[in-house]
């Protein structure tokens, strides 16, 4: 009975993981005297696997997810058809920044489950931090088809769309979610996001108000409302909008470069330079801030400094 117990918990547990939910690192302590207890039973039994496939659940609690790795390994090498321990150790090589090695894990899992919602959505996800988009639309397309009321594939497909300038498919699948979870701001900033890019700036403004009615802190929010103002030549909503981007969120790279934009045209040349280069900061691959601060440059007659910028931003964009 204690051994089914730890299996149903560990099931559960993997469920809520691949889903990419908030982990809850609260507890510490009682974790490491659980890791320990596993240690245990595994010294008395090397070859425990129950044992091995609760460790690693503890260990990825406490954020250690190259142990959490090591122990899986083991584990899958005792019980190499076990798809939701292969799902397990995805979720745990994506939090260890190996995106690819997440997938491979995934693809195993699909293989033995090939209905297996959590694989797919997780290693659609993976798919989009890796700029496979096409790849990632399939993946959020069966995760959907698998269950219909999982509005997280919707959102997340939504996004996937929007990368390949589906704007209005991207629409329908938030509007999906916005029906069923009216309470989520993303679903409302990114359709806001989606209808900017069709020039509908009226209701993208609308969409973006009412995420930020949602989350009062949502910096990503003001920052596409600040895009939004500016196209519809709000300069000073625009960069009160930007204000409040940086002060919920100082590390954006493009808010910088769009704050710039503003004090560029306002002829403010030094705040331009001084937020181009902030942008350039947080991302050396941002073409936009590098042509944008060559453009100062050129206004302020400083053409060796403008022609470097500009170069720089060519071979970026070349390299995409």
């Amino acid at each position: 009975m204690k051994k089914l117990f730890f299996a149903l918990l560990f099931i559960q547990t993997i469920n809520c993981i691949a889903q990419n939910d908030v982990i809850d690192t609260s507890g510490y302590q009682v974790l490491r005297y659980r890791i320990s207890d596993q240690t245990f039973l595994i010294k008395l039994d090397s070859k425990n696997s129950d044992a091995y496939l609760r460790r690693s659940y503890y260990k990825s609690q406490i954020g250690d997810y190259k142990a959490s790795i090591q122990d899986l390994d083991i584990y899958l090498g005792l019980k190499p058809s076990d798809y939701q321990a292969l799902n397990s150790r995805g979720f745990s090589k994506e939090r260890n920044n190996d995106l690819s090695g997440a997938i491979e894990d995934y693809n195993k899992a699909i293989e033995i489950k090939p209905d297996y919602l959590d694989a797919h959505y997780s290693r659609a996800t993976n798919y989009y931090k890796l700029n496979k988009f096409k790849e990632a639309l399939l993946d959020f397309n069966k995760a959907i088809e698998i269950d219909p009321t999982y509005y997280k594939s919707y959102l997340f497909r939504g996004y996937t769309k929007e990368k390949l300038q589906d704007y209005n498919g991207a629409i329908l699948d938030y509007n999906v979610v916005i029906k069923h979870v009216p309470s989520e701001p993303r679903a409302y900033n990114n359709r806001g996001m989606a209808k900017f890019f069709l020039n509908d700036f009226v209701g993208a403004l609308a969409d973006m108000n009412l995420a930020i009615g949602l989350d009062p802190n949502y910096a990503q929010a003001y920052n596409k409302r600040g895009q939004t103002k500016y196209m519809m030549k709000d300069m000073d909503g625009a960069m009160r909008d930007y204000n409040k981007s940086a002060e919920l969120d100082a590390n954006n790279s493009s808010l910088y470069c769009n704050r710039g934009i503003i004090w560029a045209e306002k002829k403010e040349y030094k705040s331009a330079i001084k937020d181009f280069t902030k942008s350039i900061e947080l991302d050396e691959n941002n073409s936009e801030s590098y042509s944008s601060r060559g453009a100062v440059y050129e206004a302020m007659g400083n053409f060796e400094k403008s022609k470097s910028d500009l170069k720089i931003a060519e071979i970026i964009k070349k390299s995409k």
